[in-house]
């Protein structure tokens, strides 16, 4: 199930080294409303148990959300950020040039760079919350920054190997990847890692 179809303004430009875990975030009232609209449903529903996880959606920029709303994203061009809502807290993953984690987090639907577009509902996790926090604990140790790639290791790529970690029980929605999957061929992995 997805929430909301609209962009709009998460916070001020900077880098993505601003949003890690511990730095408040601007709020954003569209952002908020849809959070509250996706947290009055949850808790009406009934016969659920264990920890909900959700996949958001972000337009890269401006510009980007324009040509995803112009039809990138149902041609699977798009051009996406994403992150992983749980436990009250979004994760994902950045580049940097360091050998430090690569995991940064942000209160949920508020990313200091990117443009929130969207949620999606990947249903509940069977993982206690310490199981949920040694996940991420992994992810943390094995996500280096300097790892990050555009096309083979960024932020989506990340969003689906942690869900399934997680045991998410929705299918990843792979429209997500976007531009980014018509790079995976690896006849043209050398002509991707040279622009990279």
């Amino acid at each position: 199930q997805i929430y909301g179809d609209k962009f709009s303004s998460c916070g001020s430009m900077g880098n993505d080294a601003s949003t890690e875990a511990g730095v408040s975030q601007p709020k954003n009232e569209a952002a908020s409303a849809v959070a509250e609209d996706v947290r009055s449903e949850i808790e009406g529903g009934a016969g659920n148990s264990g920890i909900r996880l959700f996949l958001n959606v972000y337009d890269l920029d401006p510009t980007s959300a324009g040509f995803n709303n112009w039809g990138l994203k149902y041609n699977n061009m798009g051009l996406f950020h994403t992150g992983v809502e749980v436990l009250d807290q979004e994760y994902y993953f950045g580049w940097g040039d360091s050998t430090f984690s690569g995991v940064r987090s942000n209160r949920p639907r508020s990313h200091g760079v990117h443009f929130y577009r969207e949620t999606v509902d990947m249903g509940f996790s069977p993982l206690t919350e310490d199981e949920i926090d040694d996940v991420i604990q992994e992810f943390w140790e094995a996500w280096p920054e300097l790892d990050y790639h555009p096309i083979h290791r960024n932020c989506t790529f990340f969003s689906q190997q942690l869900l399934a970690a997680l045991q998410a029980p929705e299918p990843f929605p792979e429209w997500t990847h976007g531009a980014a999957a018509w790079g995976k061929p690896e006849w043209l992995r050398p002509a991707a890692d040279y622009g990279w």
